[in-house]
């Protein structure tokens, strides 16, 4: 964090743009996601991964539900490691936006096979997102009477690497901010080591 903030403060000083890499943003998750839709809700959860993946996934939940929630500041972080040994089986953290959203996050040690999923919701619909397998079922809500009915979606192929480099060299041939600019993944940052900050004192 103090790394970012200090190169953030060298950009400014010589006007120059930076694009942070975070090519997770650029997985098709938003693809099964209406362009206006605001969820008000999301929960992610990871299971069965290796555990020096941990830094990684806690970094990535950070990220994508502040993007998915649009959070830009952070009201209240609540967060417990849950242990049945000398290390960590789970962490689980909640995350009270300023916008008034919620998001909460899982990340655990143990599972039948690996796991990695998103859902997001609001009053009008619902959408479960298997970041691993491709796949998505969304759920509108209907005026009629009757159980829910779910639809699937296939999420399309895409190269996220190839996708952010792209757009990261269009930013700079018109001259517009950055896909992924520097303050924007800084906050993202802050946020992620406040929830660590968190985790290690309970």
């Amino acid at each position: 964090v103090d790394d970012a903030e200090r190169l953030l403060s060298l950009a400014e000083e010589a006007n120059v743009r930076i694009g942070v890499g975070a090519s997770h943003r650029f997985l098709p998750l938003r693809s099964v996601l209406p362009a206006r839709w605001r969820p008000t809700l999301a929960v992610y959860h990871a299971a069965g991964l290796p555990a020096d993946e941990w830094p990684l996934l806690l970094d990535r939940a950070v990220d994508w539900l502040r993007t998915l929630l649009r959070g830009e500041g952070v009201r209240r972080i609540e967060a417990e490691p849950m242990r049945a040994s000398a290390l960590a089986d789970a962490h689980v953290f909640g995350l009270r936006f300023a916008n008034g959203r919620y998001a909460q996050a899982m990340i655990r040690r143990h599972a039948p096979e690996p796991a990695e999923n998103l859902w997001v919701a609001a009053a009008d619909r619902e959408a479960e997102i298997d970041v691993r397998a491709g796949t998505a079922w969304t759920r509108i809500a209907g005026a009629e009477p009757g159980p829910p009915s779910f639809a699937r979606h296939t999420l399309p192929e895409a190269d996220p690497v190839h996708d952010e480099l792209a757009q990261f060299v269009r930013s700079v041939q018109d001259n517009v901010p950055a896909p992924v600019p520097l303050l924007d993944a800084l906050q993202s940052m802050r946020t992620a080591e406040r929830v660590r900050t968190r985790l290690r004192r309970t």
